[in-house]
């Protein structure tokens, strides 16, 4: 335990009662304000205790007079923990071991006990203290994506292009303009019918008188 120069104050007394001893049972004690716990008593029965407590005189009432109680601790310094941690163990045996002193200098605002009792009437002695936080800073972000760069060809920039499948087909060729042959009777007309086609001769020339 650090030598603070100082005695250790009382920081909480009262009496914790249950139906029976034959379960293990919790209690919880909380304090307004961060602290250092370095004494526990557990005040054994019909055991007179002056204090500075409402009524000045209180009565022990702890039962039974033999029992093993844990005790479990909040530690302010790890706001992060899921549990509470051991603070110690007191093997408890009325008028001759009452007391646990500890050389914790965990900051807490809640202590638990554990034990196989009906009632216990404990004292807990202790300082204020102020819980110093621990901030380490946070790592710096994650550098942005870099854009991807095009690639380049010893030709000049490689463009793309997609193909569009739903493009219309290409127009049919227009049909060319008729022409008249010629052959050596003259002209020959070329006349297109539904199922076939026919070659018409002009009449021959009349024979001069």
């Amino acid at each position: 335990m650090a030598d603070t120069g100082q005695e250790p104050e009382l920081l909480f007394f009262d009496t914790f009662s249950h139906e029976s001893a034959e379960e293990l049972n919790l209690d919880l004690v909380q304090f307004p304000r961060p602290v250092i716990i370095q004494e526990i008593r557990v005040i054994p029965l019909q055991t007179k205790v002056e204090a500075d407590v409402p009524g000045g005189v209180r009565l022990g009432a702890t039962n039974p007079s033999v029992f093993k109680l844990e005790l479990f601790v909040n530690n302010l310094s790890k706001p992060n923990a899921a549990t509470f941690e051991s603070l110690g163990v007191l093997e408890y045996k009325e008028n001759v071991n009452i007391q646990l002193k500890t050389d914790s200098e965990v900051p807490t605002d809640g202590l638990i006990l554990k034990g196989w009792y009906n009632t216990i009437t404990v004292a807990i002695y202790g300082e204020l203290t102020i819980v110093k936080q621990d901030h380490h800073s946070s790592p710096p972000p994650p550098p942005p994506p870099q854009p991807r760069a095009k690639p380049q060809s010893k030709y000049g920039k490689l463009t793309s292009v997609k193909q569009d499948h739903h493009a219309s087909p290409p127009p049919p060729p227009q049909p060319q303009p008729r022409t008249k042959a010629q052959s050596k009777f003259g002209v020959l007309i070329i006349v297109k019918h539904a199922d076939h086609v026919s070659l018409s001769l002009p009449p021959p020339p009349q024979p001069k008188a």
